[in-house]
């Protein structure tokens, strides 16, 4: 539960900032900008560590 909330902040953390880089930086062709930026897959998140009962 908590990979997954922290994978859906992730996405839309990555999403916000390719919005926010299209929207600041002057560009003459900003939609396949962010369509570019969007077809990027964003980094896997780091592997859970292990649980209590393991060790």
């Amino acid at each position: 539960m908590r990979i997954r909330y922290r994978l859906i902040l992730t996405g839309a953390g990555v999403l916000a900032v390719a919005l926010g880089a299209v929207e600041l930086w002057p560009q003459p062709q900003p939609l396949p900008a962010a369509l570019l930026a969007m077809a990027v897959p964003p980094p896997p998140p780091p592997p859970a560590p292990p649980p209590v009962w393991c060790r």
